[in-house]
């Protein structure tokens, strides 16, 4: 009886391992310098999570996702010694207490001397290839510098970069250290050979022992327009420089002719514009009686022309008694008779009798110093 039983455990037991279902099509993919591992999975759960273990000749690295991929690059990059080595990856579903079975990736390195099934490869940096008289210079900055995960690894000190430039007319070998900051190296083209490169490199250390592959360049050309590209840009600064301050100029003297010629508008005719800055002047000025050159006199208020004429002579000694000695009229009496002339001819209107002022009573005037005016009354 109890081997039956211990039969029907394991049966048991073997039943529930293989009810969670393996990861399928376990793929490495590495760009550049980004590596990352994918996978398919048929039979997805809520509670489905993928184990993921690196395992190879640089380190060991285990972790947990729930996604269908995950990104190896910071494990890659670490060090030399793990860029320079070899990986693979393998991927178990668990659920609950349950687990897959192990699906492995293929074997890959960024090392082209390791025996992997996947090489993988970096890119070069952006190059540059500028001619200057008969000489161009091939330049890009150094990979070391120009990549993050590079610059951050740890790495031997006499770690550098190789190169093979190729022309038409034959190779060249060149090398970068890691304090380089950029590459640069001068290429001489014959009459007649087209001035193109490509170029092929690899990281190297320990005596070139351990290499990390470039991948191989395009055609890298010099054209008329790359060779007189900077006297270009220096002569597109320099006229933009030049109009710019023409600009300026000529701001400031529409400005400038502006400010000399804009006046804010003065209703007040100029002999009045000192007004209010003399007002002693004419506070006294005001304090003084005017007088009007005229006086007109009203009919009823005498008897005849030759009354009046006393009466105005009367006047103007009493006048000329007081210091006027032309005789002058104060303009508040002829402002009062002027009132009350206006009110006659008002009447007059009323009553319909207009008449012409040559029709009106005369009287002489005296103006003073004997001259003697003729003058119209109102009535």
């Amino acid at each position: 009886m109890l081997p039956g039983v211990a039969f029907t455990a394991l049966l048991l037991c073997g039943v529930s391992a293989v009810t969670v279902p393996p990861p399928t099509n376990v793929i490495v993919s590495c760009q550049n310098l980004k590596t990352t591992v994918s996978w398919k999975y048929s039979s997805p759960q809520p509670d489905t999570r993928f184990r993921v273990n690196v395992d190879g000749s640089a380190g060991q690295l285990q972790n947990e996702t729930t996604e269908h991929q995950y990104d190896l690059s910071h494990f890659v990059w670490q060090s030399e010694v793990q860029y320079m080595g070899f990986h693979f990856v393998t991927v178990t579903a668990v659920q609950g207490d349950n687990q897959s079975e192990s699906a492995r990736s293929e074997s890959f390195s960024f090392n082209h001397l390791k025996t992997v099934t996947k090489k993988c490869l970096l890119e070069f940096p952006p190059v540059d290839l500028t001619m200057t008289g008969t000489e161009a210079t091939l330049s890009f900055p150094n990979p070391f510098h120009f990549y993050r995960e590079l610059k951050l690894a740890v790495k031997r000190s006499d770690a550098s970069l190789k190169l093979i430039i190729s022309t038409d007319n034959g190779t060249f070998e060149h090398s970068c250290t890691m304090k380089d900051l950029t590459c640069k190296h001068d290429v001489m083209f014959p009459d007649g050979v087209e001035q193109c490169v490509t170029l092929t490199g690899w990281l190297c250390s320990r005596n070139c022992i351990e290499e990390v592959m470039f991948n191989k360049t395009g055609r890298i050309c010099v054209s008329i327009l790359d060779s007189n590209l900077n006297v270009h840009w220096i002569f597109a600064a320099l006229m933009l420089g030049i109009f710019a301050f023409i600009i300026v100029v000529i701001a400031a003297a529409i400005f400038k002719m502006k400010a000399c010629t804009m006046h804010a508008y003065n209703p007040m005719p100029n002999s009045l514009e000192n007004w209010d800055k003399q007002p002693q002047h004419y506070a006294q000025d005001a304090t003084k009686e005017t007088y009007s050159p005229v006086a007109v006199t009203d009919e009823s208020l005498s008897g005849s022309s030759e009354d009046d004429y006393k009466t105005s002579k009367d006047l103007g000694d009493d006048d000329n008694s007081s210091g006027n000695s032309l005789g002058f009229q104060s303009s508040e009496d002829y402002y009062q008779e002027n009132e009350f002339l206006e009110g006659s001819e008002e009447e007059e209107d009323k009553d319909g009798e207009m008449m012409s002022p040559y029709d009106r009573p005369q009287h002489l005037q005296d103006i003073g110093g004997g001259e003697m005016v003729k003058c119209y009354t109102w009535r």
